[in-house]
C-alpha cells in the first residue's frame, strides 16, 4: 500500500509539474513582435523592471559576432535541448549571408551555425537597389513552432546567375531540414486571363513569416521600386506540416499592361509581418504604391488589406485618402505594419493602428462584420516603423508608437458609448537618423505595478555609425537607460532593428553583431586584464613616424575596450588604438577580439594610433593590403 501511494503521489505530481504554467526562466519568443497581434509585449518578464532597469546595475552582458548584417529580429527559445550540447536558451539569429545562428542567451557562445547557400549579391539585385546590406540572404524574421521544435524560414540564394526563394523547416536542436525545403513558386491569373508567375530575381521578402492554423504566410515586394514593369506584391502560403504551397495566392496588381507600366504594390512594412487575431481567421497586413492609372478591384495599393486565411480572397481594405498623393510622391503606406490590440472592454473591442511614411496613423474598429471601420487618425511622425502595445498597471490598454524619432504612449478609451479614441501620455524623443521611425518592443510582469519598460532601437544619425539602445519608464516617460548596442554600415539600407526581450534578457542584432543586456557587471570588465597585459606591451610598427599622416594598418583585435582596442598585426607587433574620436563620429564598425580590421589614424605621442576609423577586414592575414 505504501508503495502504490508513493507511486500515485509522484505520479499526481508530475501531472501537476506538466500542467503548471511555464516560469519566467521559460518565456519564449517565438514570431515577430512576441505574437500574431504583432503587439510586441512580453508581458511574462520577472527579472527586469523600471527600478532595476534604471538602477545602474543593468548593461551589456556579451556579444558575438555573426558573418552579415542582420535585419531581422532575433527569437528566443528556453530550455532548448541542443544536439550533444545539452539544455540552453538559446537565441536564433539569421544573416544576409544566408546564415542561421544558435547562440547561447546568456554567455553568447554560437552552439550551432548552419549556412545555407551563396546569398543574392548586391550587383545583381534589380538597378543595384542599396536598400539592403552587401548581400541578400535571409532578411524576413522566420517563425517557430515550439510544438514541433521546428523553425520555419525563407531563404534567398543565387544559383546559375539567378535568385531562387526556399521555404526550410529546420530543426531547432540540430539546425537540419525536417521537411525537403520548397523552391517558392507561384502564378496568378491577370484580368485579361493571362497569367503572371513569381519571378524570385524582382521579389523581395522582407516582411516577418507568419504561423498560423497551420499554415505559413510570407509577404513578397520590390527592390527600391526598381524592375517596376515586372514587379509585383504577393503574399503567399504553404501547409505548415508539408510546405505544400495553398491553393490561392493575393496578388496585389492583376491589371494585365497599361502605358507606364509601374505595377509594384509591395508588401514590406519595414519587415513588420502580417497579422492574425486568431487560426483560421483573417490576416491584416499594408501594401504599398502603385500606377494611379490602374485604381481599381484589381490594384488596391496604398492600402490595409483584410485577407482570408486561405488567401482566396480580400474582404475588407481601407484605401488611404491622400492615395494619389502619397503614390505621386513615393509616400507608401506599406511602410509600416498593422497591428491588432487585444480586445478592450466597451462598445469597440477590437482595433487595429496601422501608420506609413506620411506620418498619420490610422485607428480602426475591426470587430464589425463589414470589415475594417475607421475610427480616428493622428499624427505621429515618419513612420518606417510599428507600433506596439501593453496593458498599464491600471488595466487600461495602451499603444506605443514610434514615429520621426519619438516614442509616444497613448492611453486607448473605448469603455464610453462614444467612438473609440486614443489620449497621449507622453512622447519622448531619442536619437534616431536614417528614416523617420524604429520599432519598439515592451515587457512587463503582467500589470504588475513598475514592472513595464519600453525598449527602442535608435537608427544610427550617420553611417558607419552606432544603434542604441533605450529603455523608457512608461510610467513618466523618462530614459532610464541608454548604451550603444551595435552598429550600421549602410546609410541607404534602414535598420529595422527590433530589441527582443527574454527571461531577463535584452537581445540587439545588428551589422555583423548580437548584443546581449542583462543585469550584472558590464562584459567589458572581463575584458581589462587581458587589454591591461597586451597594452603595456604595444608600440608603433617599425617605420612609422609619429605624427604623420594617415596611416592604416590592418591586424587582428587582441583587447577591446570602449574607447581602447589593441590591434595585432600581421608581424605580431601590437599596436594600441585609441577609439574616442572614432567613436564620436560613429566610424566603429559592430566588432570583437579575434576578428580582422583596419584601423585608420595617425600616430601621436606614446605610439599610441589615434583612429578615425576603425572598419572590417577580410579574415586571412595574406588578404591583407600593405600597411600604410
Amino acid at each position: 500500500m505504501r508503495t502504490y501511494c508513493f507511486w500515485l503521489t509522484l505520479s499526481l505530481w508530475l501531472l501537476a509539474l506538466a500542467a503548471a504554467p511555464l516560469s519566467a526562466s521559460a518565456e519564449s519568443v517565438w514570431t515577430y513582435h512576441d505574437n500574431t497581434l504583432r503587439t510586441g509585449w512580453d508581458d511574462a518578464e520577472k527579472t527586469l523592471t523600471a527600478a532595476n532597469v534604471g538602477g545602474g546595475t543593468f548593461g551589456l552582458q556579451a556579444t558575438t559576432t555573426v558573418d552579415s548584417q542582420v535585419d531581422a529580429q532575433p527569437l528566443v527559445i528556453p530550455n532548448q535541448n541542443i544536439s550533444g550540447q545539452g539544455s540552453h536558451t538559446v537565441v536564433y539569429v539569421v544573416t544576409g549571408n544566408d546564415t542561421l545562428y544558435a547562440i547561447d542567451g546568456v554567455t553568447g557562445t554560437i552552439l550551432l551555425s548552419r549556412n545555407f547557400g551563396t546569398p543574392v549579391p548586391r550587383s545583381a539585385l534589380p538597378g543595384g537597389c542599396d536598400n539592403n546590406g552587401e548581400t541578400i540572404g535571409i532578411t524576413s524574421t522566420p517563425v517557430i513552432d515550439t510544438t514541433t521544435d521546428t523553425m520555419y524560414l525563407i531563404v534567398d540564394t543565387y544559383e546559375n546567375n539567378s535568385a531562387v526563394y526556399r521555404v526550410h523547416a529546420v530543426s531547432l536542436s540540430t539546425l537540419k531540414d525536417k521537411v525537403t525545403p520548397v523552391v517558392v513558386t507561384a502564378s496568378a491569373t491577370l484580368t485579361d486571363g493571362t497569367s503572371y508567375v513569381f519571378n524570385a530575381n524582382v521579389s523581395r521578402q522582407r516582411p516577418a513569416l507568419l504561423l498560423s492554423g497551420g499554415k505559413l504566410y510570407a509577404g513578397f515586394g520590390s527592390y527600391c521600386d526598381q524592375a517596376a514593369s515586372t514587379t509585383r506584391g504577393w503574399l503567399l502560403g504553404w501547409k505548415a506540416a508539408t510546405l505544400t504551397p495553398l491553393a490561392h495566392n493575393q496578388l496585389q496588381n492583376s491589371v494585365p499592361t497599361y502605358k507606364s507600366k509601374f505595377f509594384i504594390n509591395s508588401i514590406w512594412m519595414s519587415g513588420y509581418g502580417p497579422a492574425t487575431a486568431s487560426a483560421n481567421s483573417a490576416i491584416y497586413f499594408v501594401n504599398s504604391n502603385s500606377d494611379e492609372n490602374t485604381y481599381g478591384s484589381s490594384n488596391i495599393d496604398e492600402s490595409v488589406m483584410k485577407v482570408s486565411s486561405n488567401l482566396s480572397a480580400p474582404k475588407d481594405f481601407y484605401t488611404d485618402p491622400n492615395q494619389v498623393y502619397l503614390d505621386e510622391h513615393d509616400e507608401d503606406l506599406g511602410s509600416g505594419g498593422a497591428m491588432l490590440a487585444p480586445d478592450q472592454p466597451g462598445e469597440t473591442p477590437q482595433l487595429l493602428f496601422a501608420a506609413g511614411k506620411a506620418g498619420t496613423m490610422y485607428m480602426f474598429d475591426r470587430s464589425g462584420s463589414a470589415g475594417l471601420s475607421l475610427l480616428n487618425s493622428y499624427s505621429i511622425g515618419r513612420c518606417f516603423c510599428g507600433p506596439s502595445y501593453f496593458t498599464g498597471s491600471d488595466g487600461v490598454g495602451r499603444l506605443v508608437t514610434s514615429g520621426a524619432s519619438n516614442v509616444i504612449e497613448w492611453k486607448i478609451n473605448t469603455s464610453s458609448t462614444a467612438a473609440a479614441s486614443l489620449t497621449q501620455q507622453f512622447s519622448t524623443g531619442i536619437t534616431s537618423g536614417q528614416e523617420g521611425g524604429f520599432f519598439t518592443s515592451i515587457s512587463s510582469d503582467g500589470t504588475k505595478a513598475g514592472t513595464a519598460v519600453i525598449w527602442a532601437v535608435g537608427r544610427p544619425s550617420s553611417t558607419p555609425g552606432k544603434m542604441l539602445l533605450y529603455a523608457i519608464d512608461p510610467d513618466t516617460g523618462d530614459v532610464i537607460y541608454t548604451a550603444s548596442a551595435g552598429f550600421w554600415n549602410y546609410g541607404s539600407a534602414d535598420a529595422n532593428t527590433v530589441p527582443t526581450v527574454a527571461n531577463g534578457h535584452v537581445y540587439v542584432a545588428t551589422y555583423e553583431e548580437l548584443a546581449i543586456f542583462g543585469l550584472g557587471a558590464p562584459a567589458a570588465s572581463a575584458n581589462e586584464d587581458i587589454f591591461a597585459a597586451l597594452a603595456h606591451k604595444a608600440t608603433a610598427p617599425a617605420g612609422f613616424e609619429l605624427e604623420s599622416d594617415q596611416h592604416a594598418v590592418w591586424g587582428t583585435i587582441a583587447a577591446l575596450t570602449a574607447d581602447e582596442m589593441v590591434i595585432k598585426t600581421r608581424t605580431g607587433a601590437l599596436v594600441r588604438v585609441d577609439l574616442t574620436a572614432a567613436r564620436q563620429a560613429g566610424n566603429v564598425v559592430g566588432a570583437g577580439i579575434g576578428d580582422a580590421a583596419v584601423v585608420l589614424g595617425r600616430f601621436v605621442a606614446g605610439g599610441v594610433l589615434d583612429a578615425s576609423n576603425v572598419e572590417h577586414a577580410k579574415p586571412e592575414p595574406s588578404l591583407w593590403p600593405k600597411d600604410q
